[in-house]
């Protein structure tokens, strides 16, 4: 189960019993955007797209989650020589003591510049406040991807190409298909080896 990945940790001193019990930004308008009634936590409950509604209903039903928070904190980080604030999907309260930042990220999307720093800027808050993190698309982890083995040789492949130019989608699904990798396989490169997906127009890319 998802909520029982390894990833999270029994929560530390710097995490507060009330800390995050309310959203620090309003839920955006969007189209998959929407707000369900909590039984758990006595209010409604604001989602900003399908994976979040699916993970954020998994909170809601699992008798390991004490309580959730959606847009629970502000974290800021840099991104292309930017200051941002991120502010992640979800906080979780385990019944066992722990706590889990979980943020939903389609499989590719996880490899974009802005996810990848966001994601450094996740990890060295829950480093530092005794939480856990997930990243998933609810079918994967981001820990997985990064433990997932890809033959030497096809990476190989992919790193002459990318040293000559950024690959369009069809020239990147191509050589994807030619070499026998899934959609998982090349995310995992992505993040294993400094390859970075632009969304529009799409590209890969090494950083």
């Amino acid at each position: 189960m998802l909520l029982r990945c390894p990833a999270s940790r029994r929560a530390g001193p710097g995490v507060s019993s009330d800390m995050s019990r309310k959203r620090t930004r309003e839920v955006g308008d969007r189209e998959n955007s929407g707000q369900f009634r909590s039984a758990k936590l006595g209010r409604a409950v604001a989602y900003e797209s399908g994976l979040e509604h699916r993970f954020l209903q998994l909170c809601e039903a699992s008798p390991d989650v004490t309580w959730y928070q959606e847009q629970p904190l502000m974290i800021p980080y840099t991104c292309a020589g930017t200051r941002r604030d991120y502010h992640p999907d979800v906080l979780v309260q385990l019944a066992d003591g722990r706590r889990l930042l979980a943020e939903l990220k389609h499989l590719f999307e996880m490899a974009t510049a802005l996810s990848q720093a966001k994601r450094a800027a996740a990890w060295h808050w829950c480093r530092t406040h005794g939480a856990g993190l997930l990243i998933t698309d609810l079918s994967v982890t981001h820990t997985q991807l990064l433990q997932r083995t890809i033959p030497p040789e096809t990476v190989a492949v992919f790193t002459a190409r990318l040293a000559q130019s950024p690959l369009p989608w069809p020239e990147a699904h191509a050589l994807q298909l030619s070499n026998g990798m899934s959609a998982r396989d090349l995310t995992a490169c992505c993040l294993r080896h400094g390859w970075t997906i632009d969304t529009t127009p799409w590209r890969l890319r090494r950083r």
